[in-house]
């Protein structure tokens, strides 16, 4: 997905990334977004859900954005 000055991958597969992705991004009412709710509904709506993500991610650098993730490495959120 793009950030302010290049591009990403952000995966929220599991409950725990989902949540700490909701957390990081301040968008925590996609926890309760019935789209969002289990793995099988993330997937159905994935483009949705990657949509939504990156109108945070466009507002920041590559570099912020990992930073920002980096807080939540406990619950998978990392860079490679």
């Amino acid at each position: 997905m793009a950030a302010a000055d290049g591009d990403l991958l952000i995966v929220p597969i599991t409950a725990r990334n989902f949540a700490a992705l909701c957390a990081v991004t301040g968008l925590a009412e996609l926890k309760t977004d019935p789209r969002f709710a289990t793995l099988q509904t993330r997937n159905a709506n994935w483009d949705a859900m990657m949509q939504v993500t990156e109108r945070w991610t466009r507002e920041r650098s590559v570099a912020d954005c990992i930073a920002a993730l980096e807080e939540y490495r406990e619950a998978g959120c990392t860079h490679v």
